[in-house]
């Protein structure tokens, strides 16, 4: 049984946006253009998806934790030029 749920919000560069995924909810993906967006319309898609898969937690509440990822490169300082 899973105690929590975690979910991994990635900033998509060419979609200008986040996309959010989890390996604790079979079939669970969203995304949105701003993170409070995305928990907005992540929480209610989540019990949902809980219900149609049968998805055993312990509790009558479920943490969920949302990780935000945003990749970004800088130069190095010490690369030879």
């Amino acid at each position: 049984m899973l105690r929590s749920i975690m979910v991994r919000a990635v900033w998509d560069d060419e979609a200008q946006g986040w996309v959010a995924t989890s390996e604790d909810i079979p079939g669970f993906v969203t995304g949105a253009d701003t993170i409070e967006e995305l928990r907005t319309k992540a929480l209610p898609l989540i019990e949902e998806l809980i219900e149609l898969n049968n998805v055993d937690f312990d509790g009558a509440e479920i943490p969920v934790h949302i990780f935000a990822e945003i990749p970004a490169r800088i130069v190095n300082p010490r690369a030879a030029a």
